[in-house]
């Protein structure tokens, strides 16, 4: 891990985590608008925390919106990302606007079991579109 920070902009700091304990799925098949999504997370292997571990039982996601007539990061994506349950109950949202098309989230998967991820994109560089789903199956161990 790096720490990193700005002299000149002091709001500016973070962090850097290096490892190859990730995993990648693009989904790229039956969308509308050209935009293949990427989800990354880490730790590949999740493990589901108890609810005193704090962050150390967080997984970090990295999603990406891939023009794919381009290859390049599509800018300006207004997005809404969801994890949900076994029974299919919400259990993280986030949605935003993508300026710079990747953007970051965290959640503790506190019990066990096959989750399903989707990331819905309904905006293009501030326009209105037919929405397009990544669906991503994800499980948690113990």
């Amino acid at each position: 891990m790096y720490r990193f920070s700005s002299p000149l902009y002091p709001w500016i700091h973070g962090n850097i985590v290096v490892s190859n304990d990730i995993s990648t799925i693009i989904v790229t098949n039956n969308l509308n608008n050209s935009i293949a999504i990427q989800l990354t997370w880490f730790p590949s292997k999740l493990k589901a925390a108890g609810e005193a571990e704090g962050q150390q039982g967080q997984t970090h996601f990295i999603i990406k919106f891939i023009n794919e007539k381009s290859n390049k990061i599509q800018e300006h994506i207004d997005y809404r990302f969801v994890i949900c349950d076994q029974q299919n109950k919400s259990v993280f949202e986030q949605g935003l606007h993508s300026g710079w098309g990747v953007e970051q989230a965290a959640y503790k998967f506190i019990a066990p079991g096959n989750y399903k991820a989707e990331v819905t994109i309904n905006y293009i560089l501030f326009t209105p579109v037919k929405p397009d789903v990544g669906k991503f199956n994800i499980v948690a161990s113990t």
